[in-house]
């Protein structure tokens, strides 16, 4: 102010040459105003500089024509672009051509350029990492419609647009004055009728009409059946397609030639700035927003039409000028009117709300009305400048908000959320829900859609919160938030009005009257639309009554049998990679590795050393021999675990010792000599030994039963082989124990011998046979592997060969030997988990816990657990057999018992490609949403009450019914506003302040948490999606 008075003093001073009149009335307003800038800063009167030069910048291009836009650099390229096309054609020479310039640019503006852009930049990047990189895969296109992105048909066609807008244009306007004027006046009036036409096509599709007052008779009275709702919505499908094509091409053609044959004659009285920016502005308005512009071209033809020549300066200003007064009027009205709507909701919901009534509430409205005039005042002046209302703490005490763009918060759209385990469900939902969301744009049942708009979906228990940033010619784009699906007390209520309206406003039983009106029409909601999307439904059960039956639990014991040995034997079979599932347990981390199962494989490249009958003799056997290596083949080597090197008995030390030797990578692949020397390979075919000479192996004679069976006691199992002969000699055999005391060669760590060459594609990893259990602990055990099961499976594996599968089969299914690992390993593993680390309690007896602490990765702690733990493949095999056997015996809960073997191998294969069972909190639960596995299942367990509440969770992805509503965007932007002064200018973050309290008709509490972060706190927030409209 200082400057200021010395300035003008100075001015004053030096006579009438430097004295500036009008610097005095300057001088005296900024005094007033400098006053009142503190006060206008604490009450969030005054704008920061970047909203103040982002909402300046923004209208210019509106201005010129143009939409808000998505994002600031997208804002700024639009804005230089629009002005540099306006300087172009500024200085064109003539009217007609730049009538025909703005044709043609007002066309190229309103595409979706965005999207052409972040294409080309893919392309680039696409085509540099495919040079950098090894791999020539290209990755699988997805054609998911035309519009969806920038193609060679997508160019083609706005080529083509381009071409006959030119066409037009010349065709017109050069020789316009040809033109009678009843050309012009038929086209305008077939514009006035195409704005009425779609005014009343728009109005069938949705929901409700005049206004949302009136429920639409022709929409469907149910959306529960989808067949019926489709089948009862097939004519407004075809109304659909009607209006789009009028909105596409008729009447943009028709409004084309109209302004064409009204800029050509166009008398310029005014200066060249104001007729260049009508024409622009309206040429490119035609496309841009086509509907406001069918209905800003109508008024102007009517008073046109209603006005004589003689009325003066309304035909002075040309049709340029007047389609851009009239526009501008037409959007301050539509601002107005929501912004009185705003205020009267707000003002009147204080009070008729008895939950957010204060004492002074009837005070305020009384001061209110006394005080309208110079709120009304506020409210003109609010929408003069485009700024929304700000109700000081959500009351009814109205200031004026500061400048802002229209997406209301600076941050970049989607730069950041509260992310979180619910965050994956619309992170899949996002990209379905753009998908069903073009239908609705298309259609018009969400209205006439503009940047700024709101929209609110609803299913189950998750809600998006939908809002449009850009709207143009064929496309708009929108940002997708995702809200808690945790909810609080705030939540669950407006969340069950929301309910209700939908529910009155979607579904009857009887059908709806023809005079239905709107329960609650002054409702920040107004439901519009319910469309199918492609996502999962979620079903939560509480489990009492079935987890904690007997029965139950005995059934998944005996169908832990079956789905253990049909894990396995498909594993073995398809050499599946399957991620670790060893972190689900609640001693691990909650998530998997994200690369899948640490550690390598089970197999080793050492040569393995044979024995045949008494002779002793060494084989060397590569991994390309024919004859059993001991292992499934195919897979890698892995080191040798701890429990293999502990020394439990002399006899299984040296069976440990040779385990260690064949699997570490670090010895090489020729055998020792007793002295330590290594054997030469040339001379190992005709080396001989004593077994006693062999590391790790014991000199077991043939006949020797007694000493055969203390063996076994100490050899914690082992991998028994079996003598050929003895074999073939026996059809049937009680149990394990039986065969092993009656056959004569055991084979401890060497090569088993098969009767069927096809076994060795069956057989189990060398590892797998080191199990730590004596076979007392599981001889009991043995009679109840299911082999009728197990032949059952075998049967319908798929083993390709060179001979028929039958045969191959049969030769399988008639090898002892292989049944009998399968028996002792199935058997060890089903004592691990069901019996050792449960202290003598029968695993029924312990009830539905242990059913749950197994099923979520938690195996009762016994010695013999690191086996299994320490393994991630087969610790991970155990758990997914388990979770099958759950999931079966809830299955026949529901269903029935199953019929037969095969019934249960139907359910089992549909449980391997379509189900995933889990954690929630895995990472593989999260990598199976967004991959978009048909189902999934969990089981959870609320230990706060007693006793525990057990619940299961499935998703089943499948088309879902989505209601859609259309919210109040000034009561939108009126409550981001406020919230915006509160926590940032008077820093009130408490938890449960007034003005987030639950407000069922404006939805206060959930509209803050649509608020952008830090101010809100949505789950997920989506990057700007274009969607097209064509």
């Amino acid at each position: 102010m200082t400057l200021l008075n010395f300035s003008y003093t100075h001015h004053k001073s030096f006579g009438n040459n430097l004295y500036y009149t009008d610097f005095e009335l300057v001088n005296e307003i900024l005094h007033v105003v400098f006053i009142f800038l503190p006060l206008l800063w604490t009450f969030a009167l005054l704008p920061p500089l970047d909203a103040l030069f982002l909402w300046l910048m923004e209208q210019c291009v509106i201005i010129l024509g143009g939409s808000p836009m998505a994002g600031d650099m997208r804002l700024i390229v639009m804005l230089l672009a629009s002005c540099s096309s306006f300087v172009v054609i500024y200085f064109l020479p003539s009217s007609e051509a730049i009538t025909i310039a703005s044709a043609c640019l007002g066309y190229f503006l309103s595409l979706d350029h965005a999207s052409l852009m972040n294409r080309i930049i893919t392309k680039v990047m696409k085509k540099d990492s495919t040079k950098k990189s090894s791999a020539n895969q290209e990755p699988t296109r997805v054609h998911i419609g035309f519009g969806w992105q920038w193609t060679v048909k997508e160019l083609i066609f706005h080529l083509f647009m381009l071409a006959v807008i030119f066409g037009i244009a010349v065709g017109i306007i050069l020789p316009a004055n040809d033109f009678s004027p009843t050309v012009s006046k038929a086209v305008g009036y077939a514009v006035v009728g195409l704005a009425i036409f779609v005014v009343i096509l728009g109005e069938m599709q949705g929901v409700y009409m005049m206004f949302g007052m009136w429920r639409n008779y022709l929409y469907p009275h149910s959306i529960m059946e989808m067949d019926k709702y489709f089948k009862a919505k097939s004519l407004l499908i075809k109304v659909a397609v009607l209006r789009r094509i009028i909105l596409d091409f008729v009447a943009p053609i028709l409004m084309l030639l109209y302004l064409c044959l009204g800029f050509a004659p166009d008398p310029v009285t005014l200066p060249s700035f104001i007729f260049t920016l009508g024409v622009i502005r309206g040429l490119r308005w035609v496309w841009q927003g086509t509907f406001n512009s069918m209905v800003e071209i109508s008024v102007v033809h009517v008073i046109n039409q209603a006005l004589t020549p003689s009325s003066g300066w309304w035909y002075e200003l040309g049709l340029s000028t007047q389609l851009l007064f009239i526009g501008l009027l037409w959007n301050r009205l539509h601002q107005f009117i929501n912004k009185l709507s705003c205020y009267f909701t707000i003002l009147v919901t204080s009070y008729t709300y008895e939950k957010q009534r204060l004492k002074h509430s009837a005070l305020i409205i009384i001061l209110s009305a006394i005080f309208f005039p110079i709120i009304l005042l506020m409210i003109m002046f609010a929408t003069f400048l485009l700024t929304p209302l700000l109700p000081v703490f959500t009351l009814p005490i109205m200031l004026i908000a500061f400048p802002r763009p229209m997406r209301s918060w600076p941050e970049e759209v989607g730069g950041s959320a509260n992310i979180c385990q619910d965050s994956i469900y619309y992170m899949q939902l996002s990209p379905k829900l753009a998908l069903a969301l073009k239908n609705c744009c298309t259609s018009g049942s969400l209205g006439n859609l503009s940047a700024g708009a709101h929209f609110l979906a609803r299913f189950q228990d998750r809600m998006t919160w939908l809002q449009v940033l850009e709207c143009g010619y064929g496309y708009c784009s929108i940002s997708i938030k995702g809200m808690e699906l945790q909810e609080t007390s705030c939540h669950t209520e407006e969340a069950a009005k929301i309910d209700d309206l939908f529910e009155s406003s979607f579904n009857r039983e009887d059908g709806f009257p023809f005079f239905t009106f709107n329960q609650d029409p002054f409702h920040v909601l107004t439901p519009v639309d319910a469309i199918p999307v492609d996502t999962y439904s979620s079903a939560k059960t509480v489990l009492t009554g079935i987890i904690d039956s007997p029965d139950t639990l005995r059934s998944i014991g005996k169908n832990f049998w079956k789905s253990l040995t049909w894990v396995l034997l498909q594993h073995i079979t398809h050499r599946e990679k399957i991620p670790s599932s060893k972190t689900t347990s609640p001693r691990h981390m909650n998530h998997f590795e994200a690369n899948g199962i640490d550690g390598g494989s089970v197999n080793s490249r050492a040569a393995l050393i044979e024995f045949k009958g008494n002779k002793s003799k060494l084989d060397i056997k590569g991994e390309n021999d024919e004859k059993d290596s001991g292992r499934a083949s195919g897979e890698t080597p892995r080191p040798a675990t701890a429990t293999s090197r502990k020394s439990r008995r002399s006899l299984a030390s040296s069976w440990g010792s040779l385990n260690s030797w064949n699997d570490d990578e670090s010895i090489d692949q020729v055998p020792f000599t007793k002295s330590g020397n290594k054997i030469p390979l040339s001379n190992l075919s005709r080396e001989k030994t004593d077994s006693r000479n062999i590391p790790g192996m014991v000199d077991i004679e043939e006949n020797d039963d007694d000493n055969l069976e203390s063996i076994l006691k100490d050899l914690a199992i082992g991998l028994p082989p079996v003598d050929i002969g003895d074999i073939n000699e026996r059809k049937t055999t009680k149990n394990m124990f039986d065969l092993l005391t009656k056959t004569g060669s055991i084979k401890l760590a060497g090569s088993i011998q098969f009767s069927s060459s096809h076994s060795s594609k069956l057989s189990l990893p060398l590892k797998w046979r080191d199990i730590p259990l004596d076979l007392h602990q599981i001889s009991p055990l043995l009679s109840d592997f299911p082999k009728d099961w197990y032949r059952h499976v075998l049967q319908h594996l798929d083993l390709s060969s060179g001979v028929p599968s039958s045969d191959v089969v049969d030769e399988i299914m008639s090898d002892e030997a292989l049944t009998s690992i399968y028996t002792q390993l199935v058997s060890a593993i089903f004592s691990v988990v069901n019996i050792l680390g449960l202290s003598g309690v029968d695993f029924v007896t312990r009830g539905p816990m242990h059913v749950f602490k197994v099923f979520n990765g938690d195996i009762p702690w016994s010695m013999s657990l690191d086996w299994l733990t320490q393994d991630d493949e087969l610790f991970n095999l155990v758990i997914k057999a388990y979770r099958f056997a759950v999931k079966l015996s809830f299955d026949e809960i529901l269903y029935g018992e199953t019929s037969g073997n095969d019934e249960v191998r139907e359910y089992f294969d549909e449980y391997q490609s379509d189900w995933y069972m889990g954690l929630e909190s895995d990472a593989m639960w999260t990598e199976s949403v967004l991959k978009e596995k048909p189902h999934l299942f969990s089981i959870g367990c609320n230990t706060s009450h007693h006793p525990p509440v057990f619940t299961s969770h499935i998703l089943n992805r499948q088309p879902v019914m989505v209601s859609i509503g259309r919210l109040n965007a000034e009561i939108i932007r009126s409550l981001w506003a406020s919230l915006s002064m509160e926590l940032f200018y008077f820093t009130n973050d408490d938890e449960e302040r007034y003005s987030i309290q639950a407000h069922p008709t404006i939805l206060r509490n959930l509209t803050v948490q649509s608020a952008d972060p830090p101010l809100g706190y949505p789950i997920f927030y989506s990057k700007p999606i274009s969607i097209p409209t064509f």
